[in-house]
This record gives structure tokens, C-alpha cells and sequence, in this order.
């Protein structure tokens, strides 16, 4: 089953580049250059170290013309221990899907949610696409819920002379946004956050800005399980601004991003003259996560691409009443 799964990931392309990438800094540090294959330095250092690897094999990988063998994989794990904190493994579940405690494997799986469409009926292929969104949802929900006393366990780390070096607490009313029920509801959460100035430090961010970013796409893989009444009805009006808002803060291009027109996607201009340093932490989680793409060597458009193709092959159509 795992197998099969692997073969229909809508990312696997991306998770291809972002894995290379993520080994190529690893083996050339200041040399590395997340545009380019590099095949001839990154075969010379795997082949030295490894004695494995060339420079055909890298060059096909990285064009996407084969996919990674079984028995390549370890050595890719081994490259990037250090870095996610893993014996082995980390490599090997970014390419072929299977569950890691890590951002970004979490962000590739919001990837996938977003933009499942496979199945030979539209009951296969909503059933697949909803157990991908809420696996994602779930994860992220776990992670971020709130301790009795508002604090995010996400960020703590065991104490040291009886002091937590990091202790993150949120306000009763970003809290509100949390449903303990409703794992969905972490999307809302994490948006709500960037209105707690009081929350907000700058150590958290990046695990914020990216998870926010995951939690949107695999929102917006569960809802469009649901396109017909999510366009629809009135009770779905708060999402459908809440999931607008945050595709256009994080995918719409620089020639067409409008700080207006996310803010009227959002519906929520009381709240943001209320608290404007909002939008100062949702503008850093859209550079934060434009930076990490341009680490990975990822465009945004291809995420949009992904996120699209569901659309055109199960597009919402109205019957006549």
C-alpha cells in the first residue's frame, strides 16, 4: 500500500528537488547553489565518502528522469542526520511519504492533501484526499494545542536549574480560536496568532510561518472535498476568507500581491486596524516561507500548479435547482 501511495504523489517531483537540495548544502556549505545540479562536486564528495553515487545518476534525479532507487536512500539519510536530529530515515520518508516528526515533511504531505485527485471515482478520490488533509491537520493540531495555562508545548524544552529556556504563551483569545475537537481548527488557530503581540518571538517563527503555510493547503485539500457546499452556503463564509486570505498572502506572485486585497480577502479590516502589527507577522511568514522555497529550489508556482490540477479534473459544477 505504502508503495502504491508513493507512486501517486502529486509532490514527488518537489520533494525530489527539495531532498537534493537539502543533501547538496550538506555536502558543499558555501559552494551550494540550490539552482543548479552541481552533479560533478556532489558526485566527487558522495563518491569519496560514500563510494556511491555518480554523476549520471544525480543529473537524472535532479531532471526528474528517474526516480531515487531503495538502495540509494541510506546514503541520503546519512548525509542529513546531523540536521534532523535522526539516526536515519529523514531523507527516505521526504521521498516517499511516509510519516516523519519534522515541518517539512509535514509541508510536502499539505502539499500532497491540496492537491490529491487521483481515483477512479470521485468517492476513491475524496476519500484519499480527505484522509491526506486530516492526517496533515491532525499532526499540526497536536503539536500547536495549548497547555492549561496557554503555553505551546511546541516550544519547550525540558528545564535546565528549574528554568524553561523557552516558554510561549498564548492569549485567552487566540485560544478561542482553538477547537480541541476540531483539527481543522488549527489553521484558524495559527492565523489568530499573528494578532497576540504578546505571543510572537522571533525564535518561533519559522515553525509558525511554515506550519501555517501546511495548514492551509491541507485545509484547502479538506474543503474542496466539499467544494459544492463550500462555494455555496453561508456557513462556510469564515473559511472561505480565512483559506483566500492565506493562499493569496503565501502564493499569489510579487507582480500581483496586494496588502489591500489580502486584507479584503480576509474580511477582517476591524481586526487588523485593531491590531496592525498583524499584518507586520503575516508579511514575515510570507518572506520566511518565499525563503525557504528559494532554499529548496522550489517555485511557488509549481505548488499553485499542484494545488490546481485537482480542479480541472473534479471542477465544482452547480445542477440546475
Amino acid at each position: 500500500m505504502q508503495k502504491k501511495y508513493a507512486t501517486l504523489l502529486p509532490s514527488w517531483q518537489l520533494r525530489t528537488r527539495a531532498a537534493l537540495n537539502i543533501v547538496k548544502a550538506e555536502l558543499l556549505g558555501p559552494e551550494h547553489d540550490p539552482q543548479f545540479h552541481q552533479a560533478s562536486l556532489v558526485s566527487e564528495v558522495l563518491l569519496e565518502k560514500f563510494h556511491a553515487i555518480g554523476r549520471g545518476t544525480w543529473t537524472s534525479w535532479w531532471d526528474c528522469k528517474h526516480r531515487m532507487q531503495p538502495q540509494h536512500l541510506p546514503v541520503l539519510d546519512r548525509v542529513v542526520n546531523e540536521r534532523f536530529g535522526k539516526r536515519n530515515g529523514a531523507m527516505t520518508a521526504l521521498i516517499d511519504g511516509t510519516a516523519f516528526d519534522s515541518a517539512i515533511h509535514q509541508h510536502f504531505a499539505a502539499i500532497d492533501a491540496a492537491g490529491y485527485c487521483a481515483g477512479a471515482t470521485e468517492e476513491e478520490w475524496l476519500e484519499e484526499r480527505e484522509r491526506h488533509s486530516m492526517r496533515v491537520l491532525t499532526e499540526l493540531h497536536q503539536q500547536w494545542r495549548p497547555g492549561p495555562s496557554g503555553e505551546l508545548r511546541i516550544f519547550s524544552e525540558p528545564a535546565k536549574h528549574g528554568r524553561l529556556k523557552h516558554r510561549v504563551l498564548v492569549s485567552s483569545e487566540a485560544r478561542l480560536a482553538y477547537d480541541v475537537f476540531a483539527p481543522a481548527s488549527v489553521a484558524s488557530f495559527l492565523y489568530r496568532m499573528a494578532f497576540d503581540q504578546r505571543c510572537m518571538a522571533d525564535f518561533m517563527l519559522p515553525t509558525w510561518a511554515l506550519d501555517l503555510v501546511s495548514s492551509t493547503l491541507a485545509l484547502w485539500g479538506l474543503v474542496y472535498c466539499m467544494r459544492h457546499e463550500f462555494f455555496m452556503s453561508p456557513t462556510f463564509r469564515y473559511y472561505r476568507n480565512l483559506v483566500g486570505g492565506l493562499l493569496s498572502l503565501f502564493f499569489d506572485d510579487e507582480d500581483k500581491f496586494s496588502l489591500e486585497q489580502v486584507a479584503h480577502n480576509f474580511d477582517e479590516n476591524e481586526l487588523f486596524d485593531e491590531t496592525p502589527g498583524a499584518f507586520d507577522y503575516l508579511l514575515e511568514a510570507r518572506a520566511l516561507y518565499k525563503g525557504l522555497l528559494d532554499e529548496l529550489g522550489i517555485d511557488r508556482m509549481a505548488i499553485n500548479e499542484i494545488r490546481n490540477v485537482s480542479s480541472e479534473r473534479w471542477p465544482t459544477t452547480f445542477g440546475k435547482s
